[in-house]
């Protein structure tokens, strides 16, 4: 999947890649996390290891997700694009807030192939 319209994100439910749709979005940026010291880490650790990273800053802001591109790079879809700094990391945050809480209830986990493994 190329487009950025459908984003196949890093997480997996039921055994399939979770699928975000941006169609309805007509211009996105990301938020890039890098993980790649972090792949011994549980789902629940890494997602903190996210959220930590998020909250201080320790990201990138690209027009197309880094995911794609490299291993080891978490891409969050930035919808207000025209926020400060400070305004995206809070909404980033909170979106992997809510996959963290998706992941402590078992609902989803992280497609490790697809991470680290360069499995896409």
């Amino acid at each position: 999947m190329t487009s950025t319209n459908r984003m196949r994100t890093v997480f997996i439910e039921n055994g399939l890649p979770i699928i975000e749709d941006h169609s309805d979005v007509t211009f996105l940026e990301w938020m890039n996390v890098e993980v790649r010291e972090e792949s011994h880490l549980s789902d629940l650790q890494l997602i903190d290891a996210i959220i930590d990273l998020i909250q201080a800053g320790e990201t990138t802001v690209t027009m197309t997700p880094k995911q794609w591109l490299h291993q080891g790079i978490v891409s969050f879809p930035l919808l207000q694009i025209n926020e400060n700094r400070k305004t995206q990391i809070l909404v980033t945050s909170n979106l992997a807030m809510t996959y963290r809480e998706d992941i402590m209830y078992g609902r989803v986990s992280f497609d490790r192939g697809f991470l680290f493994n360069g499995g896409f």
